[in-house]
């Protein structure tokens, strides 16, 4: 049979018109065209400074716009720091009882890195990636071992923020990285532990992004890059400001063939933003365009390392396509009091299209009961050997959000209070079909028959929190801080359709509400501005998902992200933090940090396997992740260097059953597998070690190395740590990267990623490989053999690009990142 490559296309991009006739696409024109209208009246600011960039009048004490201190968070550089999703009045590192850690522009413009997930990896201290779907856009990011995901049914646990708006997609919580545009982005800081002030998911983290602006990040570029897997990407950024009004336009056209086979990839970004700014007053309206195609092929059995570009079968593509507009305010009071508010509204239109083995390959039987297709070689869709399934996601999340917030003085102290209530909804549209397919000789499917709807949901979330923070100058060494928050999150999944034949039990839908109030509190001790040492308690909880609650039944597993089930309750998840740490200065421009950090998940939640196919959601009891994270970093004379280092211990606290036939441990009669308690959690490894070093030949050229190195990890379903296979083995990867300024306007820069070539991996899970026979075919007996399955980390690539500023000469050479 010829495979049908027009008609799979079609399949697997439905849905992708979504936006022809929404009025959102003709409003980013609208707002690019102002902002561009904006830059010809916009007037420069007289002086840079050394990297290129508007002194901002609130470290300059210049009067204007630029002196509103509602706009410090924009800085390039970060001066305070926000400790709630609003930007309010912040306060200084010193003040604030955790190991934060910020990044800004510069530091993801000058080392090279490739993604955003990329440099979150790269740059900050207990955090680690799994490359789960094999795209450089869809890694999970876990921070001291929970995560943020693109992946549908990937338990989440941190929470991510863009100008206070949250991200956390609403029918998994899941976290596309792909659509937040990299080069938008003025600065990030990461608030680790369980933070109540960041609301649901909260549990080890939360990530604040923060975007660039017309006072802060004037001129226009153009950046083009090319090299390695025909990598072709285009970036462009634009800012202005005249006395008031300030405008920034953003764009990313990215594309590659990725080095792999059957992996390209492409991602169309559009940011512009506009705002008013004056002494008291600061507003901006934001509109984030964003077109993604990303094709990943996932993990690969280990008996396929002979030749490690194959894939085990394809396609599989996500296909994302979001429009989110964000308005923020903030009014200043006096000198004193500071009030705040933003509302949002984000649309995004997702399709899923995933080819598999067909797990039930003997279950095809005649009216005999003989197996139909055992010991033939399929050629038909009537003896299928694959399934062809497609998801179609559309999802609209909408929130406001208003805070207050006040410094004083109670006697002889110093006092800054905050108030805050935020609202969030979530509606989303799911519709999953699946399609019986053939594999072909390179394990391609393809397929004529028809697409069978299994189920059509619709699923809501409203989430609801008031909050409140308030730090104390006990006495001028020792500042305290108090905050809590309460959270009320409503959750329900009502079934529009469901297929009897692929659900004979009719699935019953759920309603359910969770409340509670997560209180935190920690002590800072800063004799003087070179020394700080401070503890913490810090609570957080969040919901089960639209997406774990229906497929939460153990009589009706599921094949998830494929299909869905009944809905039985499932109870929240709860974290407790406790964490000692210190950080200080020495001279010659040594900064260090230590920090040891315990957090405790009640009632955690995963997804336990039933079959080599199915599973459902549910509370497997507690787990824990404790660790000690060490940070140093100097700068003296041409040379910058910094190291981070992280021993994470990770483990299940109550023992659990699971049904992981693949796992050469589990019962041969029954498939479980006993997870005794004290087991590694996999995935998560238990010691990081990241290195970057640069020098920098004043303003004209600079040259940077780094290196991310992790211990061996367990494989997805090899929970009880006892699979025969083994590890995932340890890795040590190194980057180097240079730039040169060739004149005052023009930049030349390279980057070569992985420079000794190293196989390495970052995730493997356990799973049955139907593809086993000899040349990598189909096993016509339709059972396949247990084997682990590892995700490839990316071969040695390069590329290399040039920068081009069109009205800021003076900043391209002084731009040299020294950070």
């Amino acid at each position: 049979m010829q495979c049908d490559v027009t008609k799979r296309r079609r399949m697997a991009r439905p849905g992708l018109r979504a936006f022809r006739g929404s009025p959102l696409p003709r409003l980013a024109g609208v707002l690019v065209w102002l902002s561009l209208a904006l830059a010809a009246q916009a007037s420069e600011p007289d002086a840079t400074d050394p990297a290129g960039q508007a002194p901002s009048a609130a470290s300059t004490g210049e009067g204007g716009a630029l002196a509103n201190p509602a706009a410090t968070y924009e800085l390039p550089t970060i001066e305070v720091i926000s400790t709630t999703p609003l930007a309010g009045i912040g306060v200084t590192l010193e003040h604030i009882p955790s190991n934060v850690q910020t990044l800004n522009a510069r530091q993801l413009d000058g080392h090279g890195y490739d993604t955003l997930s990329d440099a979150l990896n790269g740059a900050l201290g207990s955090v680690n990636v799994n490359d789960t779907q094999g795209n450089p856009y869809q890694m999970d990011v876990n921070v001291r071992g929970f995560t943020a995901s693109p992946v549908l049914g990937t338990p989440q646990g941190v929470s991510v923020f863009v100008d206070g708006a949250r991200v956390n997609e609403t029918f998994g919580d899941v976290v596309n990285w792909d659509l937040i545009p990299q080069n938008a982005i003025a600065n990030i800081t990461l608030m680790p532990g369980a933070n109540p002030q960041f609301g649901l998911n909260t549990l080890g983290g939360a990530l604040s992004v923060v975007t660039k602006s017309g006072f802060q990040f004037p001129g226009t570029r153009i950046d083009l890059d090319a090299g390695s897997a025909r990598r072709r990407q285009l970036q462009f950024e634009s800012g202005g400001h005249g006395d008031s009004l300030d405008y920034f336009v953003a764009a990313n056209l990215y594309r590659d063939d990725g080095w792999g086979d059957h992996n390209p990839s492409a991602v169309r970004q559009v940011f512009a933003k506009t705002g008013f700014q004056d002494d008291d007053t600061d507003v901006d309206l934001a509109l984030t365009v964003a077109n993604t195609h990303l094709v990943g092929n996932q993990t690969i059995p280990l008996s396929y390392l002979d030749n490690f570009h194959q894939v085990y079968t394809y396609p599989d593509t996500v296909d994302n396509r979001m429009a989110m507009l964000n308005l923020k305010a903030s009014q200043y009071f006096g000198k004193d009091l500071l009030l705040g508010g933003s509302l949002y509204y984000r649309r995004l239109d997702t399709t899923v299209f995933n080819s598999n083995a067909n797990g039930n390959y003997n279950a095809i039987v005649d009216a005999g009961g003989t197996p139909v297709c055992a010991g033939l070689l399929p050629s038909l869709p009537d003896c299928p050997n694959a399934q062809n399934i497609l998801n179609a996601i559309n999802q609209h999340s909408y929130g406001a959000a208003l805070q207050v917030s006040d410094t004083h003085t109670l006697g002889h102290h110093d006092n800054t209070a905050i108030l805050g209530l935020s609202l969030d909804r979530g509606r989303t549209a799911f519709t999953q079909g699946q399609q019986d397919a053939v594999a072909a000789v390179d394990r391609g499917t393809f397929s004529t028959a028809p697409l069978v709807t299994g189920v059509a949901l619709s699923g809501g979330t409203d989430y609801t929190g008031l909050y409140a923070t308030d730090t104390l100058s006990l006495r001028p060494d020792i500042v305290g801080t108090v905050s809590g928050r309460y959270n009320r999150a409503r959750v329900r999944n009502v079934y529009d359709y469901y297929n009897p034949d692929v659900y004979p039990v009719p699935p019953a839908g759920g309603d359910y509400t969770y409340t509670r109030f997560n209180p935190a509190a920690g002590l800072n001790y800063a004799p003087d501005k070179t020394f700080t040492a401070y503890t913490s308690y810090s609570e957080g909880m969040r919901a089960p998902t639209p997406v774990e609650l229906s497929c939460s039944d153990p009589n009706i597993p599921c094949a998830l992200p494929n299909a869905f089930s009944s809905d039985p309750y499932l109870k929240m998840v709860v974290s407790r933090t406790l964490e000692l740490g210190a950080r200080g200065s020495l001279g010659e421009g040594f900064r260090w940090t230590a920090a040891v950090f315990q957090t405790r998940l009640q009632d955690d939640i995963l997804f336990v396997a039933t079959s080599p196919v199915a599973g459902y959601f549910t509370n497997v009891g507690d787990t824990q992740r404790r660790g000690l994270e060490l940070g140093l970093a100097q700068t003296k004379g041409a040379w910058t260097w910094n190291a981070h280092y992280t021993y994470l211990d990770a483990t299940f606290q109550t023992p659990f059953e699971e049904l992981v036939s693949a796992n050469s441990a589990a019962n041969a009669l029954t498939g479980l597998v006993q997870v005794p308690r004290g087991s590694t959690l996999p995935g998560i490894p238990r010691h990081q070690l990241k290195l970057q070093l640069r020098y920098a030949e004043g303003q004209s050229w600079s040259v940077g190395a780094g290196m991310v190195a992790q211990s061996q990890v367990f494989a997805r379903g090899d929970e009880n740590n006892a699979d025969v296979n083994g590890t995932i083995p340890a890795y040590a990867v190194f980057s180097v990267e240079g730039r040169y300024h060739a004149t005052d306007r023009l930049e030349l820069n390279a980057h070569v990623g992985n420079v000794f070539d190293r196989r390495y991996s970052s995730y493997g899970a356990l799973a049955t490989n139907f593809f086993n026979q000899p040349g990598h075919t189909f096993d016509t007996t339709g059972n396949g053999a247990p084997e682990q399955f590892r995700s490839i980390g990316s071969p040695r690539l390069a590329w290399v690009g040039m920068t081009w500023w069109f009205d800021r000469p003076s900043a391209a050479a002084a731009g040299v990142d020294r950070d």
